[in-house]
């Protein structure tokens, strides 16, 4: 394969990846919005001082555990997916419906490179899922409670779904480091 053409052929799934993250961010921002407008709304007293934040405690756990999560899993799946490549195990992600961007003959025509797409595909979504969720459970809280604290870090945790965001540039930049990693790892075996 010349080594352009995984470049031209990566452009697709790229695309499809950055339309996902956009809906990410996008319920964020949609449930943010309506979180604020219910809270807003509220003037019950009662309500505004509660005097243990149960979901507050709760919040901090679950955040810190999510971003955790977001700087381990994302780095094991890349691993254990390299060492599938190079030891020629690697299988692609089970396909549901025909509109998939990664095909047997995208496979075919990009090889490793295009092996190590799916992987990033498969890398940012999980990365972003994991900040998604934190920043839903975040807003959650700030419907119970209406802590500040509990908005302020929903909006970080959306921020950072956000930059999630792939451009062909980067997944094109990761694509090359992973392929000289793969490179590596297949020298050190042999």
């Amino acid at each position: 394969m010349p080594e352009t053409q995984w470049r031209e052929e990566i452009v697709r799934p790229v695309r499809t990846l950055q339309i996902v993250t956009v809906a990410l961010v996008t319920g964020c921002v949609v449930f943010l919005a309506v979180a604020m407008f219910i809270r807003l709304g509220e003037n019950d007293p009662a309500q505004a001082a509660a005097p243990v934040p149960t979901f507050g405690y709760a919040l901090l756990v679950f955040v810190a555990t999510a971003l955790l999560a977001r700087a381990i899993a994302p780095r094991w799946l890349v691993s254990a997916a390299r060492r599938k490549i190079a030891e020629g195990t690697w299988k692609p992600p089970q396909q549901t419906g025909g509109g998939s961007p990664i095909s047997d003959e995208f496979l075919a025509k990009t090889g490793d490179a295009g092996k190590l797409c799916c992987v990033f595909m498969t890398k940012t979504v999980v990365g972003a899922a994991l900040l998604e969720g934190a920043a839903f459970f975040s807003l959650i809280a700030y419907l119970a409670e209406g802590a500040t604290l509990s908005l302020a870090m929903a909006a970080g945790l959306i921020i950072a779904v956000a930059l999630h965001f792939p451009t062909l540039g980067r997944a094109v930049g990761w694509i090359e480091r992973q392929l000289s990693l793969l490179d590596q790892q297949r020298q050190w075996e042999t």
